[in-house]
């Protein structure tokens, strides 16, 4: 029998010992008032079994409603727990446990940080002193390391709920996102092997318009070499300094072109930049004209009030050489195109890549061309990874796609107008950035200086492993009165100057060398030649570059082909700084101090 039914029996019981007292003991007046008493008496006895009924039903519903929050804790798509100011665990859901890889009854009283990875408890408790001392949401990354070793990337949310002092406690949220940076960095891995696959296409576009360009430029050097040599004592020095004038200026067209093509082919990244359009497009377009034949006619429209925009400068040359290499393409060799630079401003259009609405001021470089348009079942599909309508083998298709990665990673969008047989218009838009960029003149990377007259008879050493360089190099300073020592084995040179044999005033080396590059050569020398002046000089190199060769150690760099004008300024501009000055009888700025002891300690 229930609790319940002994109560309901032991009413009744009572109720009917009450009804025969009732009936044999009280007069008839009273057997009335007890009537009522036993009515209101069954009247309550209703009301609490009610009552009871309530109470049992809401605590079922109860235990329910915690089973079911139990639940919703426990089995949660994040893990839950709770840690007090020390970062012990006191609560934490199957979840959270199953992230750590471990028992839940075990993690229990346990510190969190002993579930970090290496050297991320320090940035743990910082996270867990900003919660405690602050009113809102901290969030924090951090990687965990599970038992069998793996790593796993968490974002901790973490806010005080309850306590103060020591009994303070506050609740954090545990999300696994693992996957996500490992997909986010697989996603810009895919990306960076495109963009290299886009301009490996673009730069097999260039070699044919490089090809013929630098031809020409070889045949005119060679040409007016040849007859040099075969009018040598002939025609008069004037019209041999012509033909000689006509030399250095292929020559140096030459440099400039494969300058350019390296600038554009370097596979950097760059970080965005603010940088005035119209320059940069002016800079583009000795590589572009190198690119197109004759009978296509390039022209630009570039308004110089245009503001300034943000993007990497590779970025921008990218963008540039992918459409006009597909306008050219598109022209087949006949034409017109036109690049044009203006403040824009739209109050009702639609990005045609991402389709995305567009309005106010934009700065739009567009490109247009004559060629043989765009079919309008092809729009849609145009900016899709390797769809082309070129023929096999003439193309991959990254192009565009690769256009509009580059557009969207620097806010920008694209318009596209064309038509059938009449030709395509790009329309290329950026934020403006209102920036003042100082304008500075054009420069052509001359060193405007006469010959110098040194007279001094300082001692240089020029290194290179081709010969003819190093000759070349020696003769051009030997005619201005240095004493140059040419040598072309690096290895030997160090063993020569580390013991002494030498005491330059000077040093120009090349960088890409057998046995020792340039850098290395200068690392060795440096602990014994602090102050010697050294003058780094390279045709193309991954490693050092004019904005870093200090850094290498180098005071200044030099690009092949070697200008002499250049080579004799800088010279003695390094010589000055130098305080050089031998045939004065003072003392040799680097005669080593303590050379055994030196040369002992570089060891």
């Amino acid at each position: 029998m229930s609790n319940d039914d002994f109560k309901s029996t032991n009413n009744e019981q009572l109720l009917e010992r009450l009804e025969r007292l009732q009936s044999t003991l009280l007069p008839s007046g009273e057997k009335q008032n007890l009537s009522q008493l036993l009515h209101d008496l069954q009247v309550h006895q209703i009301e609490l079994e009610l009552q009871n009924r309530t109470l049992q039903s809401a605590q079922v519903e109860l235990e329910e409603s915690r089973d079911r929050y139990a639940a919703l804790y426990d089995f949660a798509p994040v893990g839950y727990l709770s840690l007090d100011a020390q970062g012990i665990i006191r609560q934490i859901n199957l979840t959270g446990a199953r992230l750590l890889n471990r028992e839940r009854g075990r993690l229990l009283q346990t510190p969190f940080s002993r579930y970090l990875a290496p050297m991320e408890s320090e940035i743990f408790f910082g996270h867990l002193r900003a919660v405690f001392h602050s009113n809102g949401t901290q969030n924090q990354l951090l990687s965990i390391t599970q038992p069998e070793g793996e790593q796993r990337q968490l974002r901790m949310e973490s806010l005080v709920i309850s306590g103060e002092g020591e009994q303070q406690e506050c609740r954090s949220v545990l999300f696994d996102i693992t996957e996500e940076i490992r997909a986010r960095e697989e996603k810009a891995r895919l990306q960076r092997e495109l963009q290299q696959a886009q301009k490996m296409e673009s730069i097999g576009l260039l070699t044919s318009g490089i090809a013929h360009d630098f031809n020409n430029l070889l045949a005119i050097i060679r040409g007016h070499t040849q007859l040099i040599q075969e009018r040598l004592g002939i025609d008069p020095p004037e019209r041999q300094g012509e033909r000689l004038e006509q030399v250095l200026e292929a020559s140096g067209r030459a440099r400039d072109l494969i300058a350019d093509l390296l600038n554009f082919s370097q596979r950097r990244e760059a970080p965005p930049t603010t940088l005035a359009p119209a320059r940069k497009i002016a800079d583009m377009l000795p590589l572009l004209r190198a690119t197109f034949p004759s009978s296509i006619e390039l022209q630009t429209r570039l308004r110089s009030d245009t503001p300034a925009i943000q993007i990497a400068p590779v970025a921008l040359d990218q963008l540039l050489m992918n459409l006009c290499l597909n306008a050219r393409d598109a022209m087949e060799g006949q034409g017109r195109l036109l690049i044009e630079l203006c403040r824009q401003q739209l109050s009702d259009s639609e990005c045609d890549a991402c389709h995305h609405p567009l309005t106010g001021e934009w700065v739009e470089i567009s490109i247009s061309d004559t060629g043989s348009g765009i079919p309008m079942s092809d729009r849609h599909r145009l900016f899709d990874p390797f769809f082309t309508t070129k023929p096999p083998g003439q193309g991959t298709g990254l192009g565009l796609s690769m256009v509009y990665s580059i557009l969207k990673q620097h806010g920008g969008h694209v318009l596209l107008e064309s038509r059938p047989g009449r030709g395509s218009r790009f329309r290329l838009l950026f934020p403006p950035v209102e920036a003042t960029l100082g304008s500075t003149p054009e420069t052509t990377g001359t060193i405007s200086s006469t010959s110098p007259p040194p007279a001094g008879g300082q001692q240089i050493i020029v290194l290179d492993d081709e010969p003819a360089i190093a000759r070349l190099l020696g003769e051009l300073l030997t005619a201005s009165g240095y004493q140059v020592s040419v040598h072309t084995d690096a290895p030997t040179l160090l063993q020569d100057l580390e013991s002494g044999k030498y005491t330059p005033d000077l040093l120009i080396t090349d960088q890409t060398m057998p046995g020792l590059t340039g850098v290395e050569l200068i690392q060795h020398l440096r602990p014994d030649y602090a102050k010697l002046p050294i003058i780094l000089c390279s045709g193309y190199s991954e490693v050092v570059n004019a904005a870093n060769a200090n850094a290498f150690g180098a005071d200044r760099f030099l690009e092949k082909p070697v200008d002499a004008a250049n080579l004799r300024a800088l010279v003695q501009e390094l010589l000055k700084a130098s305080g050089t000055a031998r045939s004065h009888g003072k003392t040799h700025p680097f005669e080593r101090e303590g050379r055994s002891q030196t040369r002992q300690r570089s060891r």
